[in-house]
């Protein structure tokens, strides 16, 4: 379950072939439901949308038939979620091509998609305007959904007849329209979608995809230029970017001039603009080289509690991490390594998983180093205040701290750049 920049995880235990589960909701949602790790509403989509009062009702054939496409749908709220549904059959009854996408050529992915927001885009017109807020998030989803890939494809293809294509079909349609909606744009299109949509613009241009993270400024001036008529859009994908660049890059002066390049565009009313300015001046406050890092306090494999101050006079490698974690796996022996290289020295090498226990336990020595001290959140998982603290943007996370446990920074990454990790923190020794 998620709603803005909050999720939330629920689990319950199938009876009798039924479950169900009870949550408290303030604003609408997207909800995604899992049965037994498969996505139960795919094929047909990944999440539905959920509105404060709903009492959905989803009847499944059986677990081997999953997607939203095969259930039939009642309760409060049924409304929409019947409608979503029946225009996804549609577009899929409605395919061109029998192949599978892989097989496909660029070409035929375009067709595709453009035979396919043709369908989505003629049921909204004879649908009675104005139109309700749950039709602008079902059209928004849809376009979503339908236009993710084959930008994700052309942003990896570098011919030109992608950019062609893209003109011909995207461009000159105008078919992020949906998308560029008030109401909609903190559900669909913002995280991904209209960034790679800049990006393949800026190509048209005659300049490269966007590195967005790594340097935001050829971004954020491509929003402003593209969004001047639209500043709710603006504002939204610069608050959007800068509460990611303050996760990502706390450590070095991008995020600064993010925010400077922010607080110099963004209207002052705008709903995040209070969150992105909280949120620098967390950056600024606490996660800076020398700063006190969070004074935790949790718990081994054996109970026991460890504190950060019983590492005074070490210097502290904290890896943040969780089972099933690609990058966890990669760098777990390459940390191993290091660690016994290391052991004479006054290094403490720490491991904090997300996951609940049990799954935790069960990834220890694979997803995180078996040297390490392995501690875990308690089962607060994503949601425990160091997390938060040090806003982890992604796993695995290495921190290092100093002898005094104050924050150092982020240490490079070991299995890129294993070298200047060694380098990184022999100086501090």
């Amino acid at each position: 379950m998620s709603a803005i920049r909050t999720s939330q995880e629920y689990s319950t235990v199938m009876k009798n072939g039924n479950f169900d589960f009870v949550f408290p909701l303030q604003k609408t949602s997207t909800a995604t439901i899992y049965i037994k790790n498969d996505l139960a509403f795919s094929p047909g989509t990944f999440s539905i949308i959920v509105n404060p009062g709903d009492s959905l009702h989803f009847t499944v054939p059986s677990a081997s038939k999953l997607g939203l496409v095969n259930m039939n749908v009642s309760g409060i709220g049924k409304e929409k979620i019947i409608l979503f549904r029946d225009v996804i059959k549609e577009v899929y009854s409605s395919r061109l091509f029998k192949k599978a996408y892989n097989k496909q050529t660029v070409t035929e992915k375009y067709l595709e998609v453009d035979r396919s927001l043709d369908i989505i885009d003629s049921v909204f017109q004879k649908i009675k305007r104005p139109h309700s807020i749950d039709h602008q998030l079902i059209h928004a989803q849809l376009v979503d959904q339908a236009l993710d890939m084959i930008l994700i494809h052309s942003l990896q293809n570098k011919s030109d007849s992608t950019l062609l294509l893209f003109n011909k079909y995207l461009l000159k349609k105008k078919r992020i329209k949906p998308l560029l909606n008030r109401n909609s744009i903190e559900y669909f299109g913002g995280f991904r979608l209209i960034p790679n949509y800049l990006s393949l613009l800026n190509r048209m241009n005659g300049g490269q995809n966007l590195k967005r993270f790594a340097d935001p400024s050829e971004y954020n001036s491509m929003i402003v230029k593209e969004f001047k008529r639209v500043p709710y859009i603006r504002d939204y994908l610069l608050s959007d970017l800068a509460l990611q660049i303050f996760e990502e890059h706390w450590n070095d002066n991008i995020s600064k001039k993010m925010f400077d390049f922010y607080i110099s565009h963004v209207n002052k009313k705008e709903y995040l603009y209070k969150k992105v300015i909280d949120e620098f001046k967390h950056v600024e406050l606490y996660l800076q080289p020398g700063k006190p890092f969070f004074k935790f306090a949790l718990p081994d494999t054996t109970g026991k509690v460890h504190k950060l101050e019983d590492f005074k006079g070490k210097i502290v490698v904290v890896d943040f991490w969780f089972t099933g974690c690609a990058g966890c796996k990669d760098v777990s022996p390459i940390l191993a390594k290091i660690e016994e290289e290391m052991k004479n020295d006054s290094i403490q090498f720490v491991s904090i998983n997300v996951d609940n226990m049990a799954t935790w336990k069960l990834g220890i020595g694979e997803y995180s180093s078996k040297n390490s001290l392995q501690l875990y959140t308690e089962e607060q998982r994503f949601y425990h205040p160091i997390i938060k603290f040090a806003k982890i943007p992604a796993y695995p996370t290495l921190i290092v701290l100093d002898k005094q446990g104050n924050l150092v920074g982020m240490a490079p990454n070991p299995v890129s750049h294993l070298e200047e990790f060694k380098t990184y923190i022999r100086k501090l020794l």
